[in-house]
């Protein structure tokens, strides 16, 4: 189990004989095994997570969905997607049409399609990425909210073919001066989201002329990064006020080893995610009695 949670804690990324030691069918039966064992012994047990009571299986579950989109292989090559990401992002300049990949479209699709990385504006940004590179295959459903098994909930279908143009929070006509970092800081959104919303070329390239009009995505709290910042550093740096997982999975642009940071040195990534907090804070997750 010490991989799994490892690599599930962010704290750990596998190499290349890693994953094919813990990839394997046997692991995901053996875990979706005692995932049911705990299910059924536990039944009605509760256990504090992000400040709520939640059914006991969490841990369990985040190791079955850190499996799932680490394990990830490439549908043509059958290659672990995560190496391919560390050899993108060592690059000295990244291959062209990355965003059209199947791994790049099925990991995110992946981490959508569960409570512990969903995110609305993603979602819709994926919908955006499939549709303007004519991909099929990659649906989203948004996941209920993570509370006890007793709890009603019901979900809404979030198709990731839709053609669809990307929800804007809000527009915003460049001014001349404007870059993508200088508009990610006056309006807390992330550089990433603001590229890949605009569809705008990576690293800044060619930024639309004064007048353009630009689709911002939802904001969040952002942090500018540091030469020599790591993922541990700067959730150390906020004491803590969110885990690198949670840091993980609002800046899609890191990878799952935050071994990429020297990359994103100058651009803005979220801290926060506003609309998850508030939702959070004024829904709760379960009937709050404790196990």
């Amino acid at each position: 189990m010490f991989l799994p949670s490892a690599v599930a804690s962010g704290g750990y990324f596998p190499t290349a004989d890693d994953l094919g030691a813990i990839c394997t069918s046997g692991c995901l039966q053996s875990l979706e095994a005692v995932r049911q064992l705990q299910a059924s012994v536990c039944a009605s047990d509760q256990v504090q997570y992000g400040g709520a009571s939640v059914r006991p299986t969490v841990q369990l579950d985040a190791f079955i969905w850190t499996y799932n989109h680490t394990c990830r292989r490439d549908a043509a090559t059958g290659a672990f997607c995560e190496p391919i990401f560390d050899e993108w992002a060592s690059a000295t300049a990244p291959p062209n049409n990355t965003t059209c990949s199947d791994c790049v479209l099925g990991v995110l699709q992946t981490q959508l399609n569960s409570y512990f990385g969903y995110d609305a504006a993603w979602a819709k940004n994926l919908s955006s990425m499939t549709s303007s590179c004519h991909a099929t295959g990659y649906p989203v459903t948004s996941p209920a909210p993570y509370g006890h098994p007793t709890d009603s909930v019901s979900t809404t279908p979030t198709s990731s073919t839709s053609t669809s143009s990307p929800s804007c929070a809000a527009t915003y006509p460049a001014q001349a001066g404007d870059d993508c970092h200088s508009i990610s800081l006056a309006h807390k959104v992330s550089t990433a989201a603001l590229l890949v919303t605009n569809a705008l070329e990576a690293y800044c390239y060619n930024f639309p002329k004064a007048g353009t009009k630009l689709c911002l995505p939802a904001s969040c709290d952002v942090y500018t990064v540091q030469a020599n910042d790591t993922c541990f550093a700067i959730t150390q740096a906020h004491k803590n006020a969110f885990t690198t997982s949670q840091l993980l999975s609002w800046n899609v642009d890191i990878n799952r080893a935050c071994s990429n940071m020297g990359q994103l040195v100058g651009q803005q990534i979220c801290i926060r995610d506003r609309a998850a907090a508030a939702s959070s804070n004024s829904n709760s997750l379960c009937s709050g009695k404790q196990g």
